[in-house]
C-alpha cells in the first residue's frame, strides 16, 4: 500500500498486515537452553534492532530487520520488517521502492528499538520518523524533520504508548521530544541540559543528565505518558545505559570515561544498578573487572541484558560480548563473539522467558550481514553462557 507521504526520488509503502507472506521463524536447538534461527529469504539481511514492549504485567519482544532485494533492473528495494519473537510471525513491514539507481531513500535504525524506523532522503534531505504499535500499526510523524543530525547524534529512544512519543537526549541542547500524535513538532524539556541517554517502556520514559558544573554526577529523570516529569535519583559519575522495567529502572554507571567521549567511551570502575520507579530505593552491583562501555539495557523481572565492549586496546572474543545479569544476586553470564562473527551491531532483548540477541558476519563477502538470532532460556541461567562472577 503506497503511503501518501512526499518521499523524494522513491516510493514509501506500508505492507497490509493480513497480506504479508514472510515465513515464520524456525528455531533449531544449539545446546543446553539454546535455540537459533536464520533469516535468509532475501539477497541481504542486516540492520537488526530488538526491544520489548511492556503491556500491563507482561512483555512482548520484537525484532526488526532490514532486508535488501535486488531487482533485474539493478535497483535495490529495501524493507523494514517487524517480527514478534514469541511465535516468529511478521507483524508489519515498510518498503522503499527507488525511482532510479541512485535513489537516496534508505532506512536507518537504533539497535535498541524494533518499534522505531527512520526513513532518510526525503524532502530537504530530511528524516521521517515512524513508530510501530502491535495493536495500532504504524504512526508517521509529519512533516519530515529537516534536522537530519537530530536522529544521528542525539541518541533517540521511543516510548510505545497511546499516543507513542519520541525522545532525543541532545547533550547541552537538552531533551527534545515529539509527543503529539503524528507530529514531528519538537518541544524541549525545560532544565534538561546535559541529557545523554534514555529508554522507554511500561508507560515511562527515563533519561540521565550529566552535571554541567561541579562534581561529576548524573541525575535520572522520568516522564510519564500523562506528561508528569520527576526525578528518580542522583548517582555519582556517568550513567551511560538505562532500561525500564515494570517496577524498576536498571542502569550502568562508572566514575567517568576512559577518553573524553562521555558515553561514547568505556567507563572506569563500571557497575550495574537498579532503581525503584516509585521511591528512592537504589541497589548496586559490584564493580566490574575493568573498563566497559554499553548500549541500551533491556530488562524484565529479575534479569537485564546488554551488549558490552572493552576499550579498543583489548583483544579476544570477549572484547565485545552479550552479558546477562540476574539482578537478585548480580550474577552474570557472558556470551562472547563466535569465531568469524561480530556482536558489534547486535540487538539484544529479554522477555518473560528468553534472552535474545543477534550475531552478524565479520567476514567478506557478507561482512556485517545477519547470520542468525539466538535465544536462551532464562530458567537455565546457571547453564548458559560463561560465568563472569
Amino acid at each position: 500500500m503506497k503511503l501518501q507521504i512526499p518521499a523524494g526520488d522513491f516510493i514509501l509503502q506500508q505492507g497490509v498486515p493480513s497480506k504479508l507472506r514472510f515465513p515464520t521463524l524456525q528455531w533449531e536447538s544449539c545446546g543446553v537452553g539454546c535455540e537459533a534461527t536464520a533469516l535468509d529469504a532475501f539477497d541481504t539481511t542486516g540492520e537488526v534492532a530488538m526491544s520489548a514492549i511492556g503491556v500491563g504485567s507482561e512483555t512482548r519482544a520484537f525484532v526488526a530487520v532490514g532486508h535488501g532485494l535486488k531487482k533485474k533492473d539493478g535497483k535495490w528495494h529495501n524493507f523494514r520488517r517487524v517480527i514478534r519473537l514469541s511465535d516468529g510471525a511478521t507483524m508489519a513491514s515498510l518498503r522503499i521502492t527507488p525511482s532510479s539507481l541512485d535513489s537516496e531513500g534508505a532506512f536507518t535504525y537504533r539497535f535498541e528499538s524494533a518499534a522505531m524506523a527512520m526513513v532518510l532522503g526525503g524532502p530537504q534531505n530530511g528524516t521521517l520518523y515512524a513508530q510501530f504499535d502491535p495493536d495500532m500499526g504504524w504512526t508517521f510523524r509529519e512533516p519530515w524533520d529537516s534536522d537530519r543530525q537530530r536522529g544521528a547524534w542525539c541518541e533517540p529512544f521511543d516510548l510505545e504508548s497511546s499516543p507513542p512519543s519520541l525522545y532525543f537526549p541532545c547533550g547541552l541542547q537538552g531533551l527534545q521530544m515529539m509527543v503529539d500524535s503524528g507530529s514531528s513538532t519538537i518541544v524541549t524539556l525545560p532544565e534538561s541540559q546535559g541529557a545523554m541517554v534514555g529508554a522507554g517502556n511500561f508507560g515511562l520514559a527515563v533519561w540521565s543528565e550529566f552535571s554541567v558544573e561541579g562534581p561529576r554526577k548524573s541525575r535520572i529523570r522520568a516522564r510519564s505518558v500523562e506528561g508528569e516529569v520527576r526525578s528518580l535519583g542522583e548517582l555519582p559519575g556517568d550513567v551511560c545505559g538505562l532500561g525500564v522495567g515494570a517496577k524498576r529502572v536498571v542502569g550502568f554507571r562508572g566514575d567517568g570515561p576512559v577518553s573524553s567521549d562521555l558515553c561514547g567511551s568505556a567507563l572506569v570502575n563500571p557497575r550495574f544498578f537498579s532503581l525503584s520507579r516509585s521511591d528512592a530505593d537504589l541497589r548496586e552491583g559490584p564493580v566490574l573487572d575493568g573498563p566497559y562501555g554499553v548500549g541500551a539495557v533491556s530488562t524484565w523481572g529479575d534479569f537485564a541484558a546488554v551488549v558490552m565492549d572493552r576499550p579498543p586496546s583489548a583483544t579476544g572474543p570477549d572484547r565485545v560480548s552479550v552479558t546477562l545479569v540476574r539482578l537478585s544476586d548480580w550474577k552474570m553470564r557472558r556470551f562472547p563473539t563466535p569465531p568469524g562473527r561480530t556482536l558489534a551491531l547486535s540487538g539484544v532483548v529479554v522477555d518473560d522467558h528468553y534472552l535474545y540477541f543477534s550475531v552478524g558476519y565479520d567476514e567478506w563477502p557478507r561482512f556485517r550481514e545477519l547470520d542468525r538470532i539466538y535465544r536462551y532460556r532464562l530458567d537455565q541461567f546457571d547453564n548458559i553462557g560463561d560465568p563472569v562472577n
